[in-house]
C-alpha cells in the first residue's frame, strides 16, 4: 500500500506468530513484521492466504525479563510476494494497549 495513503502510524519489529484460520489451520513461524499499527499487520511470511480470510493471530512479545503474548482479529487485506497483510477486525483492550506502548516506545527511539 501507498505509504501516502496510510494514516497509522507503524513500527518495525521481529516476534513468532501464530496464524489460525479456516478449520483450525495454523500457521506457525518466527516472522519480520514489515509494520505493526493500531489497524493492522504485515507478516513476511513463504505462506499465502486467500484475501479476505477471517484468522485470528497470536503475538509473542519477549523482552530481557518477560514474556507476553496478545491476541488478534483480522483478515487477510493484501498479498504480496513476500508475506501478506492483516487488516485488524478485533483487538481486545489488552491487545490494543500494547500496541499502543510499541508505537509509542518506537516513536521515542526516533527522538
Amino acid at each position: 500500500m501507498n505509504d501516502k495513503r496510510r494514516t497509522a502510524k507503524r513500527v518495525i519489529f521481529n516476534t513468532s506468530a501464530q496464524v489460525r484460520h479456516g478449520n483450525d489451520q495454523q500457521i506457525t513461524a518466527t516472522v519480520q513484521t514489515n509494520n505493526i499499527s493500531l489497524k493492522g499487520i504485515f507478516l513476511d511470511c513463504a505462506t499465502q492466504l486467500p484475501l479476505d480470510t477471517e484468522c485470528e493471530v497470536t503475538l509473542s512479545l519477549k523482552g530481557a525479563t518477560s514474556a507476553m503474548e496478545f491476541h488478534v482479529s483480522g483478515r487477510v487485506c493484501r498479498n504480496e510476494p513476500d508475506g501478506f497483510a492483516i487488516a485488524f477486525t478485533k483487538l481486545n483492550p489488552d491487545s490494543y494497549a500494547h500496541i499502543t506502548n510499541l508505537l509509542v516506545m518506537e516513536a521515542n527511539k526516533e527522538k
